[in-house]
């Protein structure tokens, strides 16, 4: 009876203060890193003390050291955005150094959000073991995009014009989010704003301008490191993205062709995506209640990236359209966190969610399977495929259970430890070389 009382406290124990952030905070580093020693022993044996640059890493320390490149037909670092090589030039920091920078910028930002919308003890632990957020304890640009995204979420919850030209200049300067951006503050001015106000108005506008403006002076500050200039698309073709219409059936890079936190962000992006269309009904037929503008920013940002990574992704082999790295861009991000956070506090289990849950993700099954050709149409391929999705729900089940039950110690529990264990193999498999995001 003491244990339940001690797990129902977490879950009411509000993160108020700077030293219950930092407390928990601790915990959850500790505990990750135990986990990431024990699955690296286990399976993967890299040298975590002298960690390599992988992936886009390398890419960036690229810049930092010797600025842009470009060159036609090949893949080329102009394709990056200089916010963050520009921070690791300037501080002149080496590996462990940049790393410092990221995890600081990520937990300032966590910790800000935890203040403003009353997150609980229980909750900022399900927050900080957010698999994908490993992108920020390695040399990405993760970090610096979640502060810049964090600020003008917050600019317009607070109605706070300054927060919002700062942040969405950071979060231009950082990734090519400008274009997504611009058309999530039009859609959430039409579904949120229901009268001509010029205090909620400017907001927009200058959220929207600071975006091109971004946008314009990235495109020229590049063209002008390189000496010439260039078309971004054809630099992202070497990537193998480009303009196209989403194919069946839905696939990764990784050798087997499924990876489950692709899989998941696309669900979420699913999920982020019937809710906008409700609004839009409900605003047609005027019944909606008015919306938190950065509720729907955030589902707007998860919806449209979703949306922007199957049309750009491209296909691989014999199978159709990619989502790889889409768990990167959805779950490492504020726009994520805000939605998780409205999940766990105010989300009422119902027939209606289950429903919905179980046909989205039931739908995402079919995405995968059909159009299946070769060896990816065998029996024993969609059997395995069955069972990989039966595995995969078990994440959002939990999420769920835990929602259905929110003082049940165990239900949180339980979603913590899984959550923590697959932070830790994300993690120790980015080291090892594999593409995880």
């Amino acid at each position: 009876m003491k244990a339940h009382r001690i797990g129902t406290s977490l879950n009411q124990y509000s993160v108020g203060s700077l030293a219950s952030f930092s407390t928990l905070t601790i915990v959850h580093l500790g505990l990750l890193n135990v986990g990431i020693i024990a699955i690296n022993q286990l399976f993967f044996d890299v040298d975590l003390l002298n960690p390599k640059l992988k992936m886009d890493a390398g890419w960036y320390w690229n810049i930092a050291q010797n600025g842009y490149s470009y060159t036609p037909g090949k893949q080329s670092s102009v394709a990056f955005y200089p916010l963050f090589p520009m921070i690791w030039r300037w501080t002149g920091f080496g590996y462990w150094g940049i790393i410092l920078v990221n995890i600081s910028l990520l937990l300032s930002s966590l910790y800000v959000i935890a203040v403003e919308y009353r997150v609980k003890g229980a909750e900022l632990l399900i927050l900080l073991a957010v698999p994908s957020l490993i992108f920020s304890f390695v040399p990405y640009s993760e970090s610096v995009f979640f502060l810049g995204a964090t600020l003008l979420l917050l600019g317009f919850k607070k109605d706070m014009i300054l927060l919002i030209i700062l942040g969405t200049v950071i979060s231009c300067f950082a990734r090519s989010a400008s274009a997504i951006l611009i058309l999530c503050f039009l859609f959430t001015y039409l579904i949120c704003e229901n009268d001509i106000r010029w205090r909620r108005v400017r907001l927009y506008v200058a959220a929207i301008t600071m975006a091109i403006v971004s946008s314009v002076i990235v495109r020229w500050l590049q063209a002008y490191e390189v000496g010439t200039d260039f078309s971004m698309f054809e630099v992202q073709s070497q990537w193998n993205r480009h303009l196209s219409l989403p194919t069946l059936p839905i696939t990764t890079t990784s050798q087997k062709l499924l990876v489950w936190n692709d899989l998941l962000a696309l669900f979420i992006g699913l999920v982020c995506g019937t809710l906008i269309l409700n609004y839009v009904y409900s605003q047609f037929k005027k019944r909606l209640l008015p919306q938190a503008t950065d509720w729907i920013i955030s589902l707007l940002y998860i919806a449209g990236i979703t949306a922007v990574t199957l049309l750009f992704s491209g296909t691989y082999g014999q199978r159709g359209t990619s989502v790889h790295s889409l768990n990167r861009f959805v779950f490492a991000t504020p726009f994520y966190t805000i939605f998780l956070i409205e999940l766990l506090q105010r989300l009422v289990i119902t027939k209606r969610v289950l429903i919905t849950s179980c046909l989205l993700f039931f739908a995402l099954y079919l995405s995968f399977v059909l159009g299946s050709v070769g060896k990816y149409a065998t029996l024993s391929f969609q059997v395995a495929s069955l069972g990989y999705f039966g595995l995969m729900a078990i994440v959002p089940s939990l999420y769920l259970f835990a929602i259905w039950r929110k003082n049940s110690r165990w239900a949180w529990a339980w979603v913590y430890v899984i959550s923590l264990i697959l932070q830790s193999c994300l993690y120790c498999a980015h080291l090892y070389g594999l593409r995880v995001g």
